[in-house]
C-alpha cells in the first residue's frame, strides 16, 4: 500500500487447480484464497487472470486450445475459481494475450505445441474467443447469484506498428496487415457484450517492412 498500488493483478494456475479432468484441488484453491485475502486485508484490490499461456498437461495431450470442448472446459474451470474466490475478487481477466499465445504456439512454433500452421493459429484464436465469451457469461452468472458486481475482460498485447519506410507502399501495406491481424484479430472481434473492459499490455512499437 505504501507504494500507492491499489490493485494487484495475479494469475491462478489451471494445472494446479484441476490436475486431472474434473478433479479440483481444494488445498490449492485455499492457498489462492489466502493470497487474495492478504491483498484485501492490505487494502489492495485483486485482479485475477484465469489463463496466462499455460495449460494442464492432460488438456494439452488432448489437443489443448484446439480441442473441440476447450471453451466448455475453460468455462467449467472459470466457474470453480469464481465460486471459490468470488467473495474476494471482483476484477477478472479471462485470457492473457490470446494473440501472443496463438502466434507463439501455432504460427512461429516457439511455445508448445510448437506448430507452424497458420490455419491452426486462426482456429486457436477462434477457440480462445469462444472460451472467453463462455467464461465471461459464467463469471457474471456467479456474480449475479452472489449479489455482487464482477468486471470481466481480457489482457491484450498491443503493439504500435509503423511502416519502416513511409514512402514505401509495400511497407505501409505490411504494417496495416500486421496491425489488422495482431492488434485487431481478437480485441475487435470479441463476442458482442462480453467485455466490461479491455486490458492493454504495452511494451514497444514495431517498424514493419
Amino acid at each position: 500500500v505504501w507504494l500507492g498500488m491499489g490493485v494487484h493483478r495475479m494469475s491462478v494456475e489451471w494445472a494446479r487447480i484441476e490436475p486431472s479432468p474434473g478433479s479440483y484441488d481444494e488445498a490449492v484453491l485455499d492457498r489462492y484464497r489466502a493470497e487474495l485475502g492478504a491483498l484485501v486485508d492490505a487494502g489492495i484490490q485483486p485482479m485475477v487472470t484465469l489463463l496466462h499461456f499455460t495449460l494442464p498437461c492432460w488438456l494439452s495431450d488432448q489437443g489443448g486450445v484446439l480441442h473441440r470442448d476447450f471453451p466448455d472446459r475453460f468455462r467449467r474451470y472459470a466457474h470453480v475459481v469464481a465460486q471459490a474466490m468470488g467473495d474476494l475478487c471482483q476484477l477478472w481477466i479471462t485470457i492473457n494475450e490470446p494473440t501472443v499465445l496463438c502466434a507463439m504456439g501455432y504460427l512461429l512454433g516457439r511455445w508448445p505445441p510448437a506448430q507452424r500452421r497458420p490455419a491452426a493459429a486462426i482456429a486457436a484464436l477462434h477457440r480462445l474467443l469462444l472460451a472467453h465469451a463462455a467464461a465471461y457469461r459464467c463469471l457474471h452468472d456467479v456474480a449475479h447469484h452472489r449479489g455482487v458486481d464482477f468486471q470481466v475482460g481480457i489482457a491484450h498485447h498491443f503493439r504500435a506498428v509503423h511502416a519502416f519506410d513511409d514512402e514505401s507502399a509495400l511497407d505501409r501495406t505490411a504494417a496495416r496487415i500486421f496491425d489488422d491481424v495482431f492488434n485487431d484479430g481478437f480485441s475487435s472481434n470479441v463476442a458482442e457484450g462480453t467485455q466490461d473492459f479491455l486490458g492493454i499490455n504495452y511494451y514497444s512499437r514495431d517498424l514493419i517492412r
